[in-house]
């Protein structure tokens, strides 16, 4: 291609110009700020500077071996410049992009775990509360006057229930959380696990002449065909004298083991992957006992009954999810929510016991009560798939680099779990070798629920 004249004179200088200053040492290209405007000079500009002139002063150096070099003091432009008490003006970090870094959650990730201390132990208190047993109609009273052949029998206008149709151990409770581990030597990964249980919690009601002039045991009898109950209490002429104790209890322990992967960081947020094992053992119990002296034409007795209804449910199962840690200057806030699913083995243990004493005669024992009767005594066991979330919401207040204080929120919920009250049945045969109440293994969901109050020890 042919240039004109003029044309060809411009490129021939600019050609001639790139050269002479691709030519050019580099003191003549790396000469420091100018020192009359060096109060204006950003400190940008110095730090700048400062790199550039590394390499040169490095490549100067005398060939010397490799401990020789080890035992220089490292020396540059910055420091050499703070040594001449050159005042720069601070200003504030250049926001640029670092290799590596996270911008979402499908942008890589970046180690975001960087306490000096690696290996941890905290302790919560927990004030808990947790789902109660839910209990039929298990003991009436009637209104004085009632015929004894009418009283406490469910469906009748004269009839009320003292304990029936709610829920027990329900109340408050405290409780206790362990959690340890370590980050290994990346800082991108965790092994870590956790205990924590509730004490053990339990409800007792004492019901007798005292507090109420009529007491009776309700069930529909199967042979009859209609309601009657059972007479423990009537003040009435001194026919029956007694009381009814109902009592239940309740607790709940459980673990987890686990992997914890730093997975992204947005913003001033680090998202963990968790995954591990997960075990929870609830055991709860259901006993009612009633005694009651009877006055008959040929003379006095008594009628001892006891129904005990015990489950426990085991579950064993994976779990999956995130820890999520958004960090201030003192502070941060953290959240795990996570997913087990595995499976509940329930346990389902009922068993009765009745003492019948007659007027001149011996007492008579048999291995049934009233609700735990021969068609449903005994032990029985159960599979069920559960699903088991859990949310924990913290807060964290860091004392020290090593010493935290959180107070959250923790909520736990079981999709299977199977509960004494759920297990009876006032449908009753009473009669030895009777073919009711019925098995039935019943299930139900169950939660937990918690305030937290911890600390953290980092070490």
């Amino acid at each position: 291609m042919c240039f004109p004249p003029r044309k060809a004179f411009h490129v021939f200088c600019c050609c001639a110009l790139t050269l002479a200053i691709s030519f050019q040492t580099p003191e003549s290209w790396s000469a420091p700020p100018r020192q009359e405007s060096k109060q204006q000079t950003s400190s940008r500009v110095w730090a700048n500077y400062a790199r550039q002139m590394e390499p040169q002063r490095r490549s100067n150096l005398p060939s010397l071996r490799n401990e020789e070099i080890g035992k220089l003091a490292p020396i540059s432009w910055a420091e050499a410049l703070e040594e001449d008490s050159l005042v720069i003006p601070e200003q504030a970090p250049l926001d640029v992009g670092l290799p590596g870094s996270c911008q979402g959650c499908l942008g890589g990730c970046c180690p975001s775990h960087q306490r000096s201390c690696q290996r941890w132990i905290q302790f919560d208190y927990l004030l808990g509360w947790r789902k109660g047993q839910r209990v039929p109609e298990l003991v009436t009273t009637s209104i004085a006057g009632t015929p004894d052949p009418q009283a406490g029998i469910l469906g009748l206008a004269s009839t009320s229930i003292v304990l029936g149709n709610e829920d027990l151990v329900d109340g408050a409770r405290p409780g206790g959380r362990i959690d340890f581990g370590r980050w290994l030597a990346n800082g991108e990964t965790a092994v870590g696990g956790r205990f924590y249980a509730m004490s053990d919690s339990g409800t007792s009601h004492l019901f007798d002449g005292s507090t109420h002039d009529i007491l009776a045991r309700p069930y529909f009898d199967i042979n009859l065909g209609s309601e009657t109950a059972s007479l423990v209490n009537y003040a009435s002429g001194g026919l029956a004298t007694g009381s009814i104790e109902v009592t239940s209890d309740a607790s709940l322990l459980g673990s987890d083991f686990y992997l914890q992967q730093s997975w992204c960081q947005i913003g001033r947020a680090c998202v963990d992957l968790v995954t591990g094992y997960q075990f929870t053992r609830i055991d709860e119990s259901l006993n009612i006992h009633s005694n009651s002296t009877h006055v008959t034409q040929a003379g006095t007795a008594t009628i001892e009954l006891t129904d005990q209804f015990a489950t426990r449910n085991t579950f064993h199962g994976g779990l999956i999810g995130i820890r999520s840690q958004a960090e201030g200057a003192c502070w941060s806030f953290n959240l795990l929510a996570k997913v087990g699913l595995g499976n509940t083995h329930q346990v389902v243990n009922v068993r009765g016991n009745r003492v019948i004493t007659v007027p001149g005669g011996p007492s008579s024992t048999e291995a049934r009560g009233l609700l735990a009767q021969d068609s449903n005594s005994g032990i029985h066991e159960n599979n069920q798939f559960t699903v088991v979330p859990e949310l924990n919401l913290r807060y964290t207040q860091h004392l020290s680099e090593c010493v935290d204080l959180s107070f959250g929120y923790t909520y736990i919920y079981w999709s299977r779990v199977a509960q004494p009250g759920d297990q009876v049945s006032l449908i009753i045969d009473d009669n030895p070798g009777g073919t009711q109440p019925l098995v039935n293994m019943v299930n139900d969901d169950y939660w937990m629920q918690s305030l937290d109050f911890g600390i953290t020890w980092w070490f």
